[in-house]
Parts: structure tokens; C-alpha cells; sequence
């Protein structure tokens, strides 16, 4: 599509694109003259931009109006005409003094992430984990809380720490929970829970005359590793209160169809195409988005690994205008830098 424009014209669409994300008001021909030292005169650039409308690239949103971008001209401009600029050391610095505190489990360091994320960049931030398919037990662990109820407490290899508690029908002794606790460390930690519930109970309680309650106990434990929710996709957002600031969503009805999506998960999922496992950077914009309440957005994604391992995805959605550039580099920086960062 480049080559359907000549410099003179990429060169004005990139002038008024970097005037309209910085302003978010139309941009006129004299506008552009004063402001990039164009060696053109006000008429030739009202020509030019009437002829990128005719292409498609530019809008008029009144007769007496300048210029806006159209999403067919963002398009053109994150494609070919985006200054792709690596990430400055001062920037650098700025995002790791945001993580302050050492964090081992994942759900912490995700909810941390997008609260960061949505203030570095002033937009709207979602960020998508996604369990291991062959989960790798790191650590387990049960506490006592009286004879009848306890709490399992375990760590996979992805960082995430989960625990449930147990209620039993009968009382227990701490002894005999040590001794089937053993059972389970030697049997599961460091393995692939790759199989069901049944054939699990089963390998481990083979040659063991286990008492009820110790079924019981060796039962919920496994059912807590290997529940549904341990295997869906986890969603966390942040700074969705980062669409009020934008002029663009200043119409009552519009902000409440957008962040009436931001309340529907399996929305958001959809929007983070959980299946794709794509790793360089996506950036969708307008009609791109599968979603009708958010087509007056762009939406900019980046997977991110977690102690080597694929993790999840990171996005930032805010208005068509946004500054693609800092969003590029920031996610960018995060989906290469994620381990190092929360270590």
C-alpha cells in the first residue's frame, strides 16, 4: 500500500497522524505548515489532503474542518510510516521502580502489571494468563486449622500459589497427614500432572490400605491441582477509568457500550485471541476488533513469558488515536524483559 503514496503525501499523513494523536483536534494545512517547517505552501498541502480523503486515509469531519485520520491512514501509518524507537534508559528506570516488592506468585505480579502498565501509558490495560497445559508441582504443603478443616497450599511452576481449604467429616491427626503428605511430595512434585483425576488416585494409593478420611484427603487434593479453573485462561484489567480522559468517548451511551465489555471475561478473551500464540507484537485497529462496542478503538498485544515459559498475553486498548509508538515500545520492553522485571 505504500507505494500508492508518494513521499510528498507520507510525509503530510505522518505530519497531521503525530498532530491528531497529540491534539485530538482536526488538523488544518496551516497548522501543518507552522508546526513541521513544511517548505510547501497552504494550498498545496489543502490539495494533498484532499486528495489523501479521496484515497481514504483522511477524514473531514466538518465542511470548514481540518483533517483527521481515517483507520485505513493509522493502518497506513503503524504499517510503514511508525517510527519504531527502542526504549529509552530513562524509561527504563521508571519501570522498575514501580516493582518495589519481590513477587513469587503470578496472579500478584499480573494484578501489579496492568495497574502499572495502565498508568505508564494512560490507557486501558488487560492482561491474559494462561495455565500450563501439563502443569509442573513446585512446592505442597497443608496447614492444620482444627481437627476437622485444613488448608492445602501449593505453588506451581508457572508462579502461581493456590490454595483451598478442606472440611473433613471426621476428626484427623496431624501425624497421619504428614505421612500421605509425604506420599504426595514424592509422587507429584516436579512431574507433569498431565493425567486425570482417577489415574492419579490411583498410582498414588496403589498398595496403601488407606483409612477413609486419608482418601478423602488424597481426593481433594488432587480435585484442587487439577480443577477447571486451575486450566482456563485468567483475565486482569487495569486503568479502565482511562477512557473517561479521552475526548473521543465523551458520549454517555458510547463509554457505557465500551465498558460494558470490560465486564464480560470470555468478551475480553475473545479480544486476546487466548489461541493464538503468536509472540511479536499485534496491533488491531477499529473494524480489526471483533467486538462492535470497541471498534473505536485500537487494541495493541504482546505475549510475555514467566520462568521460561509461555505465560499469557499483555494489551492495551485505547482510543484509534492513541500513540502507538510509546504503546509498541512499552509492550514491547515487557514481553522481552517480563521474568527480569519481577525477579
Amino acid at each position: 500500500m505504500r507505494g500508492n503514496l508518494n513521499s510528498r503525501k507520507q510525509s503530510i499523513l505522518k505530519a497531521i497522524i503525530l498532530d491528531y494523536i497529540n491534539t485530538a483536534e482536526p488538523i488544518g494545512s496551516r497548522t501543518l505548515v507552522k508546526r513541521h517547517n513544511i517548505s510547501l505552501s497552504p494550498a498545496t498541502i489543502r490539495n494533498e489532503m484532499a486528495d489523501l480523503e479521496e484515497l481514504g486515509f483522511l477524514l473531514q469531519p466538518h465542511a470548514s474542518a481540518g483533517r483527521i485520520p481515517s483507520q485505513m491512514g493509522y493502518r497506513f501509518f503503524v504499517d510503514g510510516l511508525l517510527d519504531k524507537e527502542a526504549i529509552a534508559e530513562k524509561e527504563i528506570r521508571q519501570i522498575k521502580k514501580f516493582y518495589t516488592d519481590k513477587l513469587d506468585d503470578l496472579n500478584q505480579i499480573i494484578q501489579e502489571t496492568a495497574s502499572i502498565l495502565s498508568t505508564l501509558t494512560n490507557y486501558t490495560s488487560v492482561i491474559m494468563s494462561t495455565p500450563s497445559p501439563s502443569m509442573v508441582l513446585k512446592h505442597l504443603d497443608f496447614v492444620q486449622l482444627n481437627e476437622k478443616e485444613g488448608l492445602i497450599l501449593f505453588v506451581t511452576d508457572s508462579g502461581v500459589v493456590q490454595h483451598k481449604k478442606i472440611n473433613f467429616n471426621y476428626s484427623f491427626k496431624q501425624e497421619e497427614i504428614e505421612i500421605i503428605l509425604n506420599v504426595l511430595r514424592s509422587e507429584l512434585l516436579g512431574k507433569k500432572l498431565n493425567k486425570n483425576h482417577h489415574q492419579l488416585l490411583e498410582e498414588i494409593t496403589k498398595g496403601f490400605n488407606l483409612s477413609p478420611i486419608l482418601s478423602e484427603f488424597v481426593s481433594t487434593v488432587l480435585n484442587s491441582l487439577l480443577r477447571d479453573e486451575n486450566t482456563k485462561s485468567k483475565l486482569v484489567t487495569g486503568g479502565t477509568s482511562n477512557f473517561l480522559t479521552q475526548p473521543e468517548f465523551n458520549d454517555l451511551s458510547m463509554i457505557k457500550e465500551l465498558l460494558s465489555v470490560f465486564e464480560q471475561e470470555n468478551l475480553l478473551l475473545s479480544l486476546l485471541d487466548p489461541h493464538d500464540s503468536v509472540q511479536d507484537i499485534s496491533v488491531k485497529i477499529g473494524d480489526e476488533l471483533v467486538i462492535s462496542e470497541v471498534r473505536q478503538c485500537s487494541l495493541i498485544t504482546a505475549s510475555f513469558n514467566f520462568h521460561g515459559q509461555l505465560a499469557g498475553k499483555i494489551g492495551i486498548i485505547g482510543p484509534q488515536r492513541m500513540d502507538y509508538g510509546k504503546v509498541i515500545r512499552i509492550l514491547d520492553f515487557f514481553s522481552k524483559n517480563f521474568d527480569m522485571l519481577t525477579d
